[in-house]
């Protein structure tokens, strides 16, 4: 009798291995096992996808730092300290990615046990990234930008802003000390004798109607552009009488056309004007206006910042020189703690000073600072002194 003994049953693992029992197949398998981690090591690329994120970062941190150094700027005038300003220069960002990849592949066979008949792979990594951004800061110190910055703001200026769709209501009132001799400060106010500087409801109600009536397009400013020798000249251009539309809007004034030609004594027969600078006009087809200089209108802004009683009381500060008013062109509010859910906020003497997020008219009165200090800045910049700071 013929003793037969039985196949040697083999598991699903056993069976793999002897299917790759050749050299070649054996490294088929495990370039099959790795190909997709490498693939992944391999393919990576960091430079599309920071594209969205460092432009937008830095975005909001360049527009955020302005509106916190013009609001400082102003809180150090109201502090009678000296201004500062700092310009953000190229930003240089580099990005780098390295990886490595090690991956190991065996197998541990035991007939006896079909337990133990195992794989055993593995695989490990490293992957470093680096971000190394160069900020260039310059100040701003340049003669030129100290000129442009102490000087009468140019009315070719100011009539573009308006034409760009600028508030002419907000404007006038930020860059005007007077046009046609009507002044922006109540003339009765006798000023070494009262504390409050009162401003002139009349010159309020003026740029407010000359918002409304450029709104409508009755009204609208033209620029002559200039020559080598001759300066820029700048149009008013007026309709003859209101149109019958705007009698009917309940946020503007009744008939401000009307209104304009009377305020500012305009004849009847002219619909254009030339708007020159200075204290009065010497012709009946000119509007003479006093401008502020950029520094000026940062004066004027900061009566409307609110100061701790105990600055005040230490000559800190000088006290406040306007009345509280309804829908003023800034409202600066200060406190201890540092505020949350604000348009901007800064510190400054051991003190939070803010704008509210619902204060629309200190927004304005804001961005149209930040955009007149833009045409201040208009010099060459000055070599040194430059700071690269790089950032780790």
């Amino acid at each position: 009798m013929r003793n037969r003994s039985k196949p040697m049953k083999l598991s699903p693992i056993q069976r793999l291995i002897r299917a790759f029992a050749t050299p070649l197949k054996r490294a088929l398998l495990i370039s099959l096992f790795l190909s997709p981690a490498l693939a992944d090591i391999g393919c990576q690329h960091i430079g599309p996808n920071t594209i969205a994120d460092d432009r937008l970062a830095y975005n909001r941190a360049v527009k955020t730092s302005w509106e916190q150094q013009t609001l400082l700027n102003i809180v150090r005038v109201r502090y009678d300290d000296l201004v500062s300003f700092v310009d953000v220069g190229p930003i240089l960002q580099t990005h780098s990615l390295m990886g490595t990849t090690q991956g190991t592949f065996g197998a541990s066979i035991s007939p006896l046990n079909t337990i133990m008949n195992t794989l055993t792979p593995s695989l490990s990594g490293t992957r470093q990234t680096t971000d190394s951004p160069n900020i260039t800061y310059t100040p701003l110190t340049g003669a030129e930008f100290a000129r442009n910055l102490n000087a009468p703001i140019k009315p070719s200026d100011i009539c573009n802003l308006i034409e760009s769709d600028y508030s002419a209501d907000v404007l006038l009132n930020l860059t005007l000390n007077s046009i046609n001799e009507i002044p922006s400060v109540d003339p009765n106010v006798v000023l070494n004798r009262s504390e409050f500087v009162v401003r002139s409801s009349t010159f309020r109600q003026l740029a407010q109607a000359i918002e409304c009536a450029h709104g409508y397009g009755d009204l609208n400013f033209y620029i002559q552009p200039g020559t080598d020798s001759d300066a820029a000249k700048v149009y008013m251009v007026i309709s003859d009488k209101d149109c019958e539309r705007c009698k009917k809007i309940a946020r503007c004034k009744a008939n401000p056309l009307a209104f304009i030609r009377k305020t500012l004594q305009l004849e009847p027969a002219n619909t254009q004007f030339e708007v020159v600078a200075g204290p009065r006009r010497m012709k009946e087809t000119e509007i003479a206006v006093r401008t502020r200089s950029v520094i000026g209108a940062m004066r004027w802004l900061s009566d409307y910042v609110h100061v701790p009683e105990a600055h005040i009381s230490a000559g800190f500060a000088h006290p406040k020189r306007v009345p509280d008013v309804q829908n003023p062109p800034l409202d600066v509010e200060w406190s201890i703690n540092k505020p949350r859910g604000v348009f901007t906020a800064v510190q400054y003497k051991g003190y939070w000073f803010w704008i509210p997020q619902n204060e629309v008219k200190s927004k304005f009165s804001l961005i149209y600072l930040r955009t007149l200090l833009a045409l201040a800045d208009t010099g060459a910049k000055p070599s040194p002194p430059v700071l690269t700071i790089p950032t780790r």
